[in-house]
């Protein structure tokens, strides 16, 4: 039996995929999934050589990239991804298959035949085309309940989980629920202009307008659009916020 195996740090997805990969190609065997840039470099450093990888780009701890060090290591590989631009612009360049999320049973097949009549490529090769730092500035394909909308990261504002829902706060005044987890977000902005100020708000710097204080040595954050909307800062968060301002 060919083996399969999936690395993905967000469970619903990996879960979703290896019920659909069991249901469609029984031939195959979901080995494991593995959810951190550390577990995947332990596995492939025993010498494990999977017939086929479905691998999250974006991982918890990193990017999977940095799991394969090795130049020699060479794999069948679809990678996974939410972007619609920078990214696929990258996979396609190398001539590398992809899956948008969320996936469905169409295109994983089409993935699956045209992975299956592939030779595997060098890791090593592809890493070249991403640039980690610029990540953030390539257009998101963000889920909602009737279908997807198309930013750009320096477009987006705010970031905000209220009443069990992920809203995103936009440039041009939009504001829009999405199907994803503010988590999935932080993954993906943090490290550039962005900064998650409290448990359920993630801001964009290049729209802060001025810190106002509150009771108890507290702030609260106004932006210069949306500008109706105060933004707790958490006291775990200050001193970030305070390094981030220092360097801006």
């Amino acid at each position: 039996m060919k083996k399969i195996v999936i690395i993905e740090d967000e469970k619903p997805n990996s879960d979703e995929l290896q019920n659909m990969l069991r249901r469609m190609y029984p031939d195959y065997d979901v080995e494991t999934v593995l959810r951190t840039v550390k577990s995947v470099r332990n596995y492939f450093s025993e010498g494990i050589w999977p017939d086929l990888v479905f691998s999250d780009i974006q991982l918890t701890d990193g990017v999977v990239f940095e799991a394969f060090s090795d130049e020699s290591i060479s794999l069948r590989i679809v990678f996974l991804t939410a972007y619609d631009n920078y990214v696929m612009q990258a996979l396609e360049y190398n001539c590398v298959q992809y899956l948008l999320k969320p996936i469905d049973e169409i295109s994983l097949r089409k993935v699956m035949e045209k992975a299956e009549a592939t030779d595997p490529i060098r890791l090593a090769e592809i890493k070249k085309s991403f640039d980690e730092d610029t990540t953030y500035k390539g257009r998101l394909m963000l889920p909602t309940k009737t279908g997807f909308k198309f930013k750009r990261g320096e477009e987006l504002v705010l970031i905000k989980l209220s009443d069990g829902e992920v809203r995103v706060y936009c440039s041009d005044g939009e504001v829009f629920a999405v199907d994803m987890r503010l988590e999935s977000f932080e993954r993906i902005l943090i490290g550039s202009n962005f900064i998650r100020v409290n448990r359920q708000t993630i801001v964009n710097m290049d729209y802060l307008d001025r810190l106002e204080s509150a009771f108890g040595r507290r702030y609260t954050m106004k932006m210069n659009v949306h500008s109706d909307i105060s933004i707790s800062v958490s006291k775990e968060k200050m001193a970030d916020l305070r390094k981030r301002l220092a360097n801006k």
